[in-house]
């Protein structure tokens, strides 16, 4: 993706584009979806310990990642039809 990521921002800084932006948001959405996954499972395996009793107290966040994760996805799924209709 990032091939894909350097392309968009490479349009964007051309012109204003609606369905660039829309590409670095997604991209944005997403790597913090990635990072706070692999921040939260890190916390739990390396610093506190492999006992779910411990990863119980994280459920609203992980719930905030999943929204995250979704959001981006979904923004991906609008974006990659915009731009094989529009682009």
């Amino acid at each position: 993706m990032g091939p894909s990521l350097v392309n968009v921002v490479g349009e964007s800084l051309r012109g204003f584009d609606l369905l660039a932006l829309m590409g670095i948001v997604h991209s944005i959405f997403g790597v913090a979806a990635v990072t706070l996954g692999i921040w939260l499972v890190g916390v739990w395996a390396y610093v506190q310990s492999s006992e779910t009793r411990y990863c119980a107290g994280k459920k609203k966040l992980m719930r905030k990642i999943l929204v995250l994760w979704l959001l981006a996805l979904g923004l991906g799924a609008v974006y990659y039809v915009l731009y094989f209709t529009l682009g």
